[in-house]
């Protein structure tokens, strides 16, 4: 980290006093954080990595978009403390809820005292109540007609895209990693029909909503005092989609057993009382929302997404590890792995997941 170089990105936001600090705060699989300390008030500055958005000027005009129909009528929502219920961006002294300079763009949040994210989902509490703040936060960007938003990443959640990724990955084996790879290639195959039911998913007319795309509970801002959930943060993949990828990824990461890059695969399984209390929380929040297309089709979404992830890990192995952050060699495989075989695992659990989610609804 380049304090100097920091610093002088910081200079650009309307913070208020002088800069008396800057730490590394997180690094996520992507993007990069920093907690900038003045005299008032800390502020996170978040590097949005041009890789991977390589259209950033998107996030700025969903930013802007999203904020101020929040703040329009934040009651209407129920949110009584716009402080900390909601992500307050920091404009640059332009005016825009961004700042670019040669490298990447920028964005700058207020820092919220006393809170903290998490790694993973220690208790169906938790499961719960993340659930309960993503599904709300829904229920505020249904208001939003999705054709106003534009694409940060372009076929972000297209599985057919990224099932062309992958086949594109195989031919040109630049890693020279294909032959170590037999047994998730199979996989692959295996589960192929989830991409063409997908594909029929769209077709039948599965609505375009207004969606994070990553919800996995670090996305989350938890009072330390309470454990009660804040906020939703990162708003980086903010875009038309639907809901069965948010509802997918949380099933994905609150769900499984382990870490998703555990490299024992013992540990590795579906938690189906996990399910149950994301089920719940979501649903609580969207069951009066949702089309009944989407709400029976919640089980595949999480399978859906599943396949997806191994998939991109996968993908991304072979491409040399060029998008992900990798920690080892193989990281990647590993966590490729971990996904197929919670897909499994939960694929085995599909007709009791189906039964909670008919139950909560009432169908």
């Amino acid at each position: 980290m380049d304090v100097n170089k920091i610093r002088e990105i910081a200079n650009n936001f309307e913070f208020e006093g002088e800069i008396q600090s800057i730490e590394k705060l997180t690094f996520g699989h992507i993007n990069e954080n920093y907690l900038v300390s003045t005299a008032q008030k800390k502020y996170v500055l978040r590097k949005i990595n041009p890789r991977v958005f390589q259209n950033a000027e998107a996030i700025c005009f969903n930013t802007m978009i999203i904020t101020s129909h929040i703040f329009e009528n934040p009651a209407k929502y129920g949110i009584l403390n716009t402080e900390k219920e909601i992500l307050n961006f920091v404009p640059s002294k332009t005016g825009e809820l961004c700042y670019e300079d040669a490298e990447a763009f920028w964005q700058a949040t207020v820092y919220l005292e006393n809170s903290a994210t998490y790694e993973t989902v220690e208790n169906t509490e938790i499961a719960y109540s993340a659930a309960k703040t993503f599904g709300k936060f829904q229920r505020i960007l249904n208001d939003l007609n999705a054709e106003f938003l534009a694409y940060p990443i372009e076929n972000f959640h297209n599985l057919s895209f990224r099932i062309g990724q992958y086949y594109q990955a195989l031919e040109e084996d630049k890693a020279a990693r294909v032959s170590e790879v037999a047994k998730e290639i199979e996989l692959v195959e295996a589960h192929s029909l989830l991409t063409d039911r997908y594909d029929e998913l769209i077709f039948e007319g599965l609505p375009l909503r207004v969606t994070h795309n990553d919800t996995k509970i670090s996305n989350i801002l938890f009072d330390k005092r309470t454990n009660e959930p804040l906020c939703v943060i990162d708003y980086d993949t903010i875009m038309p989609s639907n809901v069965l990828c948010d509802f997918g990824d949380m099933i994905r990461s609150y769900a499984n057993s382990a870490a998703e890059d555990e490299k024992d695969l013992e540990k590795v399984f579906f938690r189906l009382e996990y399910f149950k209390s994301v089920a719940e929380g979501y649903l609580s929040e969207l069951k009066n929302e949702l089309k009944e297309l989407e709400i029976t089709n919640l089980v595949f979404g999480a399978e859906m997404i599943i396949y997806e992830q191994a998939v991109r890990f996968l993908t991304d192995y072979l491409n040399g590890d060029v998008y992900y952050r990798i920690k080892y060699p193989d990281h990647n495989l590993v966590r490729a792995k971990n996904q197929f075989k919670l897909l499994n695992s939960l694929l085995e659990n599909e007709f009791a997941a189906e039964e909670i989610i008919a139950e909560i609804v009432g169908l």
